[in-house]
Parts: C-alpha cells; sequence; structure tokens
C-alpha cells in the first residue's frame, strides 16, 4: 500500500511541478487527465485512512459491526485505485490506439 500510495502521489507530484507543465500552456485534455489523477488519489488516500481508523478500531475495542466497516473502505482503497490507474485509458488516441506522451 505504501508503495502504491508513493507511486500515485509521485505521479501527481510530476503532472503538476514537471517543468513542462511550468513553461508549456497545458491541453484540456492534460487537464482533464490531471485533475481526475488528483481526484482519485485524494479518494483513493482517504479511504486509506478511514479503512486504518476502523481496523484499530476494531482491534482495540472488538466493537460489533466495525470490522465489516474496515472491509468496506479496504475495498474502496481497491477500488480508486483501479479508478486512478484507469485514468491512463483518457491518454489513447481514439482513432489509432496510440500513446499521447505528453512532455
Amino acid at each position: 500500500m505504501i508503495c502504491s500510495l508513493v507511486h500515485m502521489l509521485l505521479t501527481i507530484l510530476i503532472d503538476y511541478f514537471w517543468p513542462r507543465t511550468n513553461n508549456f500552456r497545458l491541453t484540456d485534455q492534460e487537464k482533464l487527465i490531471r485533475t481526475k489523477r488528483l481526484k482519485w488519489f485524494l479518494v483513493n488516500i482517504l479511504s486509506f485512512f478511514i479503512s486504518l481508523y476502523f481496523y484499530f478500531r476494531h482491534n482495540s475495542h472488538c466493537e460489533a459491526n466495525i470490522y465489516s466497516m474496515y472491509c468496506l473502505f479496504e475495498y474502496f482503497v481497491v477500488l480508486t485505485n483501479i479508478a486512478y490507474h484507469a485514468v491512463v485509458m483518457d491518454e489513447w488516441d481514439q482513432q489509432g490506439g496510440q500513446l499521447q506522451i505528453f512532455y
């Protein structure tokens, strides 16, 4: 999980602070991709921390249904991770299937 979050964070930092994004105007598609990545990263990390909260709450108090809440948010972590990585499909050219690399 740590490697996944670090990968996402580094990608977001590159998206926002790479010299290409500071010196040149981004296309609308690039802005949309950047926004989607940031959104899915934030939802993913929020889901992860909420799941950690329920995990430790379950281990310390052993309350009813808390472990189920932990499991639910673990599913959210997985789904938001998939959604984050699915953003790459927006980078593919619809007509020829060529990957558009934004440097």
